[in-house]
């Protein structure tokens, strides 16, 4: 199995330093781009599946590097189509979802988020063994994904059927196991020197030792990220299916390193000195 892992690209809250955490912000024009370039990077990459955060700026990223990548619906409908259990499971996004959102209604204020919450958990075990991920709600009329099974795929053709979009071609897996870390009621706030509105001597913490902070009520920590982030990977690296298989995996910054953690040599901190870049 070899897996390529992609953080998402920029959205308005990123550009406006405010912490999103699981506040389902989609990207803007520029994470947009920045996602269509690295899929022209990564065009002639194999993949073969793809698993992303279900928060949608991991999700638009996934179908904006996919829908550039020679080959990959074919490969996934010929995966799906042998292994039917995956393919109920799986969402794709129409080219209306993939569109820029009016960056003002996101960056002046947390309010503009404030009716902005995770996709509900639906139970998916028959297709993982293992756990429960999160579908997006249809009463999301924007960027709400769109089930692959009603989608029909050729049974005679690995091939998708030719009406899609270039994006609705492109099937991706939401796992909850890898959503940003949950902020709690830091979700919103200002988090850079022009706009900070957390405590300086707590929020400090979070890029230094952030095992050491305390999270506000209702939040995560660190070491929750890794747990559900380790379950995710050991899932991946458990299943014969996926053993030979190439794979993209999209999510969030601090989600990234908590996945990779028990990777990095001991002592050597959670976040390797940065977070890691946007694309």
């Amino acid at each position: 199995m070899i897996l390529y892992i992609v953080r998402h690209g920029e959205t308005p809250w990123n550009r406006a330093r405010r912490l999103q955490g699981q506040t389902d912000i989609p990207l803007n024009e520029n994470g947009l781009f920045l996602a269509a370039e690295t899929g022209k990077a990564l065009s002639s990459v194999p993949f073969d599946l793809c698993f992303s955060s279900p928060l949608r700026r991991a999700m638009q990223t996934a179908a904006a590097i996919l829908s550039r990548n020679e080959g990959y619906p074919e490969r996934a409908a010929a995966f799906l189509n042998e292994h039917p259990a995956y393919r109920t499971q799986v969402a794709t996004l129409s080219d209306a979802q993939m569109l820029p959102p009016d960056d003002t209604a996101f960056t002046n204020s947390a309010a503009a988020a404030s009716s902005v919450s995770p996709p509900p958990l639906t139970d998916i075990s028959t297709a993982t063994g293992q756990t429960d991920v999160p579908a997006h709600s249809s009463a999301d009329a924007v960027l709400a994904a769109v089930p692959l099974s009603a989608v029909p795929v050729p049974q005679s053709s690995n091939a998708m059927p030719a009406c899609l979009s270039p994006y609705e071609s492109c099937p991706i897996l939401p796992d909850h196991r890898i959503i940003e870390i949950n902020f709690g009621r830091w979700e919103g706030l200002g988090c850079g020197e022009h706009n900070l509105e957390i405590p300086p001597e707590e929020f400090s913490l979070f890029f230094t030792t952030p095992e050491q902070l305390r999270m506000p009520e209702g939040a995560e920590n660190v070491t929750d990220v890794i747990a559900r982030t380790g379950s995710f990977l050991s899932d991946l690296s458990g299943r014969k299916e996926l053993s030979d298989k190439t794979i993209l995996v999209t999510l969030h910054g601090c989600a990234m390193r908590a996945l990779l953690h028990p990777l990095y040599p001991e002592g050597s901190g959670f976040w390797q000195e940065r977070c890691p870049p946007q694309l």
